[in-house]
């Protein structure tokens, strides 16, 4: 279990003709910086299972997002609205980082992954809200 904390701040401008622009900006990271690493092993031969893990020091896995989206709001007769946003997003945020820093059994995993703790993720989204329900 994973328990980040975030701060952030979204923008968005005025609507014309039911439509905008949005902008979110956040940081998160890590207030509990210790997770658990496993490695499960299999001896081919015995057919032996071994299961080791090992508490690892996460360095708070620090990461932000920025987000930029248009909307469509529409507003109905009873004040109660939805709206759809298409946008796109970048981020350094890695769950994975707890596993790049740990060594079990002299087996580094972050040699076992693709993703690197320095290159970011790009996210395309489609997101729908409903305000003032």
């Amino acid at each position: 279990m994973n328990l980040n904390c975030l701060t952030g701040i979204k923008l968005s401008s005025p609507t014309h003709k039911h439509f905008g622009l949005a902008a979110d900006a956040g940081f998160s990271f890590e207030p509990i910086p210790f997770n658990s690493g496993s490695v499960e092993s299999r001896n081919v031969v015995t057919n032996e299972e071994k299961v080791k893990s090992k508490t690892v020091f996460t360095r708070f896995n620090p990461a932000y997002y920025l987000q930029l989206s248009l909307f469509y709001r529409k507003k109905t007769h009873t004040h109660q609205s939805c709206q759809l946003a298409i946008g796109m997003g970048v981020t350094n945020y890695n769950p994975y980082n707890t596993y790049y820093r740990t060594t079990i059994d002299g087996i580094r995993l972050k040699d076992h992954f693709e993703l690197s703790t320095s290159k970011p993720a790009y996210t395309l989204f489609l997101r729908l809200s409903g305000l003032n329900f």
